[in-house]
């Protein structure tokens, strides 16, 4: 055990004779000369410089520091269930052929799309109301209208919603379809169209190839006006000849 001296512990005084305090024929009067060699515990003194303890693992890191290991529990590497001793647990295989689907499951395939054609209706006299139309419209207007025209040819209905320029029209015009566009100063340009669909055998007996898109005539007003009566039953006119000729008189 170190004593006072050797951990820096001032010495007392005590009597020449080297008994302590209390002690028979001591001399109590302190001399400055003498020492006092005195044992003790490391507890009771000052602790001697020692490095620092090494840092428990902190198991709420997302990873652990530097220099230390995660903890390592030794679990098995895989825990395998004995089915005698827990008849309830399913063996894998069987689980795996309860959840794998059938071959061929699935949707069936969608029936494939066929581009309708667009035809634009050809009066007796042999002028086509719609060209005529989108001859006197603005140039983008006639673009948008061709785009539009070509969108819906691709995805006929009901597969094409419309976007909002391409709906269907009710009341005493029902059955037929518009295009609606806003030109300049808001202007309203329409384009009245009609769905050429039917069997096979229909469509060959109008004379087309395939179902067809027929475009009949178009119309424009101003901004917050409408069209009047006389101006639909025009529209409706045109529709009535147009689907009292077979064939169909039609340019493409």
């Amino acid at each position: 055990m170190p004593t006072a001296a050797d951990v820096g512990i001032p010495n007392r005084a005590v009597s020449r004779s080297g008994h302590g305090p209390g002690c028979a024929g001591a001399d109590r009067r302190p001399h400055s000369g003498t020492l006092l060699r005195v044992v003790v515990r490391r507890a009771d003194v000052l602790d001697v410089p020692r490095p620092a303890p090494g840092r428990p693992h902190d198991l709420d890191r997302g990873r652990s520091r530097r220099g230390l290991h995660r903890a390592n529990v030794r679990h098995p590497t895989r825990l395998r269930a004995d089915p005698k001793a827990h008849p309830l647990v399913r063996k894998s295989h069987a689980r795996h052929q309860q959840t794998s689907r059938p071959q061929g499951y699935g949707p069936p395939d969608p029936a494939p799309v066929i581009r309708v054609r667009i035809v634009y209706y050809l009066t007796s006299e042999g002028t086509a109301p719609a060209l005529e139309f989108l001859d006197t419209c603005p140039s983008t207007i006639d673009a948008q209208f061709t785009a539009v025209l070509d969108t819906v040819a691709a995805a006929p209905p009901p597969r094409f919603s419309g976007g909002g320029k391409w709906e269907a029209i009710h009341g005493t015009m029902g059955g037929w379809y518009e295009i609606r566009l806003t030109g300049p100063r808001r202007e309203q340009f329409r384009l009245f169209c009609l769905l050429e669909n039917g069997t096979s055998e229909e469509i060959a007996k109008r004379g087309l190839p395939r179902p067809a898109i027929a475009v009949i005539t178009g119309m424009r007003k101003p901004w917050r006006t409408t069209f009047s009566d006389r101006d639909y039953k025009r529209v409706r006119d045109f529709g009535t000849e147009h689907q009292r000729n077979y064939p169909r008189r039609v340019a493409a």
